[in-house]
């Protein structure tokens, strides 16, 4: 059964390791689309992107993520939250 992006970031979750800055094998270098992943403005208490092991801009600021599509908020929020 193919892996896709989503399930590759909950297995690195759940293992504890670090998320690689880069799209994982086999995602062909997409990203995914923010309504698939919950995307949300605002933080889910005190998970937020800029603290996100995914997130990959400056904290204060909009920035990139190496899951999701286009520019995501440092203070917003997705279901693939990982810790760094």
């Amino acid at each position: 059964m193919p892996t896709t992006l989503i399930d590759e970031a909950r297995r690195t979750r759940r293992c504890g390791h670090r998320a690689p800055a880069f799209p994982l094998p086999g995602s062909a270098g997409r990203r995914v689309e923010k309504a698939s992943v919950r995307y949300r403005a605002t933080p889910h208490g005190d998970q937020l992107c800029g603290g996100c092991a995914f997130w990959l801009g400056p904290e204060a600021m909009s920035g990139l993520c190496s899951m999701v599509e286009g520019r995501v908020a440092a203070g917003a929020w997705c279901a693939i939250w990982a810790p760094r």
